[in-house]
């Protein structure tokens, strides 16, 4: 599995959050996050929500909405039967997001009804709605299916379901927390991250990911901390360590205190 089997050459939606250079450590982070260890303790299926409605609220604080359906199959345990929807509704052009905005939006919300926290297909209906946030014709019409409750919901909505669907799913909140990164909600990025590491505390992604946010929100010396452990526990990336160094050779942050500057060090 490389970037751009997601990314499509880590091709970044309009001023959704974050520039092209962050948005590539975010491609080549994610793609090591859903290339790990997806079989890791406390991932596996433990007691399962089959009916888990549609709970939450969408980024704007309305009520979530979707089709009424049963959730089919777990992600992780059921690999061998996700055929029965992923060869009609999660074929290639939908991984590279390749359809209409219909196409997209009603393949993706068939897959995730039927595997609610099927992680790649979580992923790309983030992606295709933060692509779609970066036209301003597509955001206001976003934006008024929101408001009525038509169409297909937001990814939060889909993210909410999935962590009623199998709580024990760290990889969850680990995505969604990316998502909320990236449209700079940093606290709610922060409580998902959070969530992920009670349940998956030495992955390695989860932490690295963790600590971009912490860079973004000027906690610098916790940033720090999580470049160190991510290293420590054999994370490949070096992006946030270099973001760090040039942060304290520009004079942004220095080596200690750090934590206390107001302001995100911007690339």
């Amino acid at each position: 599995m490389n970037i751009s089997d997601f990314f499509e050459g880590a091709h970044a939606p309009a001023r959704v959050g974050l520039s092209i250079a962050p948005w590539l450590a975010f491609a080549a982070a994610l793609t090591l996050l859903l290339a790990g260890t997806f079989w890791s303790a406390g991932l596996m299926a433990q007691s399962l929500n089959k009916r888990p409605g549609w709970p939450g609220t969408t980024v704007a604080g309305a009520p979530c909405w979707g089709k009424p359906s049963t959730a089919r199959f777990e992600y992780l345990r059921d690999q061998s039967r996700l055929a029965i929807v992923e060869d009609y509704h999660f074929f290639r052009q939908v991984q590279q997001l390749a359809l209409t905005d219909e196409q997209l939006s009603s393949n993706l919300d068939y897959t995730l009804r039927w595997i609610p926290n099927h992680h790649r297909a979580l992923w790309l209906k983030a992606k295709h709605y933060l692509r779609m946030l970066g036209n301003e014709n597509k955001r206001q019409a976003l934006h008024s299916m929101e408001l009525h409750k038509e169409g297909d919901p937001p990814p939060e909505c889909y993210f909410q379901r999935a962590t009623v669907f199998n709580p024990a799913d760290g990889m969850v909140p680990a995505i969604f927390g990316i998502y909320l990164h990236r449209r700079e909600m940093y606290d709610a990025a922060l409580a998902q991250y959070d969530l992920s590491e009670s349940v998956l505390p030495n992955n390695s992604e989860v932490i690295y990911n963790k600590g971009l946010l912490y860079f973004d929100m000027g906690q610098f010396d916790k940033a720090r901390e999580y470049a160190d452990k991510a290293r420590e526990l054999g994370y490949p990336l070096k992006g946030l360590q270099r973001k760090l160094d040039t942060a304290v050779a520009a004079g942004a942050v220095t080596t200690s205190d750090s934590s206390n500057k107001d302001a995100a060090h911007k690339d």
